[in-house]
């Protein structure tokens, strides 16, 4: 079917370099920083602080590198395009808290509600369909109003959620934190494939490849950091939380295995108040990592105040227009 309707206008290129260099310095540089957020807290602060040096200095090597390839593996031309500026920044952060969120939903709905890894699961049920529904429809909203009212609708929806979701208790209902995440999902609906449209007729032909897989390379980055970032804060705060439990609960207090904790085999040897008191732990961890989302979505908002306005053709590149 493809092969049969699609018509794709594209120029071979000469010989081309690979950019060897510019991939293992910032190869190197990802995983040190990944490496530094999720087990930071287990190493001693002159160590972190010497790898976040060195974290930056590869990424200014890496600059350098990029400037001077004649084949770059982020060409960083892109970021004088404002809306691909805007895009690659906004789904750094955006998928931070997006995917972030949906990380950390199934551990809330089975450690704090007590129900099994099944059921948990179906929590994502309202986060998703909303999500594919809202993006078919932000498409054909972008031909009559333009990428930025569209974007700033799923922000402000993105926003509500997450105020929303920062809130969280033990006394959260499943049917409450649907209602939360609904609107998450529909703002991220909104704003994800919308800035993805946006970026590539914002190029020329030629570079909407490059254009989507740095777009998409940043998003991946934002999520991968979101999640470890909301980890090592979750870990944190329950460590803290659990250091204050009942004697029957020390065995836990020192227990780094979430999966452990929550597991229905470790709450049958607890008793009624004990239960209770780990799924308030889980909560308060739990809604410390949903406030970082909170504040990650502000950002991903304000970023959004500054993606061109307009008719959406007329924001397009000149070959997109014919």
């Amino acid at each position: 079917m493809i092969w049969a309707t699609y018509n794709e206008k594209y120029e071979r290129r000469g010989r081309t370099s690979l950019d060897y260099l510019g991939t293992i310095t910032l190869s190197s540089a990802l995983i040190l920083l990944l490496l530094l957020v999720e087990r930071g807290r287990n190493f001693p602060w002159t160590l972190v602080a010497g790898g976040a040096f060195l974290c930056m200095a590869l990424l200014v090597v890496f600059v350098r590198i990029e400037r001077r390839h004649p084949d770059p593996l982020l060409p960083l031309d892109l970021f004088g395009n404002r809306i691909v500026g805007m895009t690659i920044l906004h789904g750094f952060f955006a998928m931070m808290a997006l995917i972030g969120t949906m990380s950390f939903l199934p551990l809330f709905v089975q450690g704090v509600m007590g129900t099994n890894a099944a059921e948990a699961g179906q929590i994502l049920i309202p986060y998703i369909i909303p999500w594919v529904v809202s993006s078919i429809i932000g498409g054909r909203l972008i031909l009559r109003f333009g990428y930025k009212p569209v974007v700033m609708v799923g922000m402000a929806s993105m926003l509500l959620g997450a105020a929303l979701l920062s809130t969280v208790s033990i006394e959260t209902t499943k049917l409450w934190l649907s209602i939360y995440i609904v609107f998450i999902g529909t703002g991220g609906g909104l704003t994800i494939a919308t800035l993805m449209i946006a970026a590539q007729h914002a190029v020329a032909r030629a570079q909407i490849g490059t254009t989507t897989s740095t777009v998409q390379f940043s998003r991946s980055i934002g999520s991968a950091l979101g999640t470890s970032i909301m980890g090592a804060i979750m870990g944190w705060r329950l460590k803290a939380l659990l250091a204050a439990a009942p004697a029957e609960m020390a065995h836990l207090a020192s227990h780094s295995d979430i999966a452990t904790i929550i597991r229905p085999e470790t709450r049958e040897t607890l008793t009624g108040s004990a239960i209770a008191f780990l799924q308030g732990s889980l909560a308060g961890s739990l809604r410390l990592a949903f406030v970082f989302v909170f504040i990650v979505v502000i950002i991903a908002t304000a970023i959004g105040f500054f993606i061109p306005g307009g008719d959406a053709h007329a924001l397009a590149h000149d070959e997109h227009r014919s």
